[in-house]
């Protein structure tokens, strides 16, 4: 019985310091990340929780469904946009540029739709606009939008190589500026 107690003793103190360091250990500020927050960066907003995105889906231009799991090893930028919104329309063009820039094995921009018509209304407006880098994606219940807490449009969050959040910007951004490409190579560099 003493054996049984001191086990659970143990066992519970683990719990705790395993609870404490999730909780603490991942509040840290990256590196540096205040002095690339200016110009259009001075609008993200630093989590310091580093939360687990959620992981609903969403699909692919042929309607196959994804998650922000199957991104997992990127810096991802995720965009929730739609197509009535005109912030975030001006945008997608400099969202585009920024893929097509840094986009590689390492960073990747994901411009989820949340029109209700999804695809249907997402491929051709897109190719409209002219975007030609970003992969078409939709979510037309905006079921990972409002899990993600984007409770107006655009709304863009930053996420690490593990899917955890490290901020967010609320409305649009110049996203291939110099400022926003300083920041996003700083990132990219400083997030395992």
């Amino acid at each position: 019985m003493r054996r049984t107690a001191i086990t659970a003793i143990v066992s519970l103190g683990a719990a705790a310091f395993a609870a404490a360091y999730l909780l603490l250990g991942n509040t840290q500020s990256l590196d540096g990340l205040d002095q690339f927050m200016t110009g259009s960066m001075a609008a993200f907003e630093e989590n310091k929780q580093r939360p687990l995105a959620p992981e609903f889906e969403f699909s692919d231009e042929q309607g196959l469904p994804l998650t922000l799991h199957d991104y997992q090893g990127k810096i991802l930028l995720v965009n929730f946009w739609a197509t009535w919104c005109a912030p975030c329309v001006y945008e997608l063009p400099a969202l585009d540029r920024l893929q097509e820039k840094l986009g590689g094995d390492d960073f990747e921009v994901l411009a989820i739709s949340i029109d209700l018509q999804g695809m249907e209304r997402v491929q051709p407006y897109l190719k409209n606009l002219g975007i030609h880098t970003l992969q078409p994606l939709a979510d037309p219940s905006n079921s990972l939008a409002r899990a993600a807490g984007a409770i107006s449009l655009p709304t863009t969050l930053l996420l690490d190589r593990r899917g955890r959040e490290l901020g967010r910007i609320t409305g649009p951004a110049e996203w291939d500026d110099p400022e926003a490409l300083a920041f996003m190579r700083h990132v990219v560099e400083q997030t395992e």
